[in-house]
This record gives C-alpha cells, structure tokens and sequence, in this order.
C-alpha cells in the first residue's frame, strides 16, 4: 500500500506539471504539446485473440530485441513518465520480464501492462513489478468469449481462473487489476454479469466502446438497452463501485460525445521504433525513435507536419485518448475525478 502512494504522490507531481506547461503551450499556440504516455508494444505476436494486436501499424513487426528494447525506454523516459505496455501479447516477449523490470527501475509510474492474462501463472514475479494490469474481457460467458475471440474455451477458464486467484491477492502483490470491457451490442447484455464478477473479486471495471479503424459505433446510440446499461454503470460507480473513472469522464466515453483530439500527447510505439498515432491513420509512421533522440523531434519533422494542437472535434473513441483529453481540459478543475482515471 506505500508503495503504490509512493508513486501515486510522484505521479500526480508530474501531471500537474505536464498538465500546467501544455496548457500554456496550448493558449500560445506556438509548439506541440508534450506527450503524456507512450503505448509501447513490444511484440506483435499473440496466441488467443488476433484482434488484440489489431494495429496497422504492427503487421510484420515482430518484436523487439532486448538491447533495442532498453534503448527505447531510456529515450522514451526522458520526455514520459507514464508507460503502457502492450503487444499483441507482450508475455510472448522472451525478454519481457527484463524489459518490465528495467522500465521500472528507469522509474516509469504508472507502468502499466495490458495482457489476456492467460500466460500470467507463469509469469507471476511480473505482477510486483507493475502498478496497473489491464486485461481485455467482455463476458464471463465462457463459450461465447471463446467465439470472440476464436480460440479453445480452455484459454478463457484459465483467464477466468487467473483473475479470481490474483484479484484476491492485489494488496500482497502491490498491482491493480482492471478489465477492459469493450461494449458493443452483441456484449451489452454481457457486461451486467462481467461487472459482477468484478466487484466480486475486487477487480477494476473499465467500459469502453466498440469502434472500427477508431471511429465510435454509433448505432448504439439507438439502442434503449446500451443507454440503461451506461445509466447503471454511473449509478454503480456513484454508489462506490470500482470502475475505471468518474461519473462525468465515464458519461462522456460512454455516451459518444464529441471530443477535442491531441494526438501528440499520447503516441504509440511499434516493436520497430515506428512512431505512430492511431487517431491518424493517413500516415501511421513518422519515423524511428531508434534513430532520432526524441519523440518531439520526430513529431516536428513530420510530413506532413503535425499541428501544434487540435481542437477540432473528431470521432476517435479511443480509451487513451480520452484519457489525455481529459487530463489537459478538466485536470485542474476536477482533479480527483482526472487522477481516478487510474484508479480509485
């Protein structure tokens, strides 16, 4: 538990910081604002679910060697100090328990690991040595998660099993479990029960919403039984529930409102060093950060050049970036409901 106020309290040092200087960059208009957090993904390959390593920008990437690995964390943190850590599925990583170690000792916080948990029985050590573990789920619906995500309904017991074993076990292991629920109208009805399972072994709740090439599904918007099931998810959340945000940031992800963009604060990185911005898929790469020194070098030689800030209203419903977009505009007005967006 002190360990995780230890990083909470410096975590929030460097977002008042971060959030006080873009915003002065964003009244002069005159740079590109400093990124926030880097999604790296350090492999392409997965074994349960394809759609998790559904990124353009990943086909053909492989993985990352280890000494290129630590090269891109030390550059990486001299300009952030938020890492989340992806793939596919990063523990098909054979370095990754070197690479979360090191990324933790450079002093990363939060360091943040988004696995399908399936393998992590055998990766166990890694867990203390994360702060956050995101884990992507739709239903407790053994058979239908299994169609999902076209693999044996064996991968999601041993899911299953993992996150009740290991839910009970956060405080002793010094790591917060979130499931990442992305909710589209074949799993509305689903989440009522996943939201229950979750409170019950004391994991976090994160809703989401299903999109295609990051564009938001709009025809749930129409559905009477999605806009009951974002009322309840509030209403939880309002009664003390665990879940992922506050009640104004959840009824703004949920409820598909439009949103301002700055894709500069929230870069991706490929197994490669490719740089790239989901929410811009005209050009998906500006370059390697294994040959350049910063990312802010690499955002100012794009071509063409990336906008110092965007504030025009777009359709990207991607949870990262709602999540920068909700620290830069409301952090300093409503900062315990920004900083719950990691956790309560």
């Amino acid at each position: 538990m002190l360990m995780r106020l230890h990083w909470q309290v410096r975590y929030t040092h460097f977002l008042v910081n971060h959030v006080v200087g873009n915003r002065l960059r964003r009244t002069i208009r005159r740079s590109l604002l400093k990124p926030f957090c880097v999604t790296y993904h350090v492999t392409d390959r997965t074994h349960v679910s394809p759609a998790a390593s559904d990124q353009s920008a990943l086909d053909g990437c492989g993985e990352t060697p280890l000494a290129d690995a630590l090269t891109l964390l030390k550059k990486v943190r001299k300009e952030v100090k938020m890492l989340y850590l992806a793939g596919g599925e990063p523990l098909l990583h054979p370095a990754i328990g070197t690479i979360i170690r090191a990324a933790r000792r450079m002093g990363f916080a939060p360091l943040v690991l988004e696995t399908d948990f399936t393998l992590i029985d055998e990766h166990e050590a890694l867990l203390r040595d994360c702060h956050m573990v995101v884990v992507p789920l739709e239903t407790v619906e053994v058979e239908q998660q299994a169609a999902r995500w076209g693999c044996d309904r064996r991968w999601v017991e041993r899911l299953l099993r993992n996150l009740a074993m290991y839910g009970s076990r956060q405080d002793e292991l010094e790591v917060r479990l979130v499931v990442k629920c992305v909710i589209g109208e074949e799993t509305i009805e689903g989440a009522y029960d996943l939201m229950e399972f979750c409170f019950e072994n004391n994991l976090l709740f994160a809703p989401t919403t299903s999109a295609t090439l990051e564009r938001p599904d709009r025809g749930l918007q129409d559905e009477p039984v999605y806009e009951r099931l974002v009322d309840y998810i509030i209403a939880r959340k309002k009664a003390g529930a665990p879940i992922l945000g506050g009640p104004e940031s959840l009824r703004r992800l949920l409820a598909l409102e439009e949103l301002s963009c700055y894709p500069t604060l929230a870069p991706h990185l490929a197994p490669n060093g490719e740089v790239f911005y989901p929410c811009l898929p005209q050009k998906p790469s500006f370059g390697s950060l294994l040959t350049e020194r910063t990312l802010t070098a690499l955002s100012r030689q794009a071509d063409p050049p990336l906008r110092p800030w965007h504030e025009e209203a777009h359709e990207c419903r991607l949870q990262g970036q709602l999540t920068t977009t909700w620290m830069l505009e409301h952090f300093l007005d409503r900062p315990i409901e920004a900083l719950t967006r990691f956790g309560r």
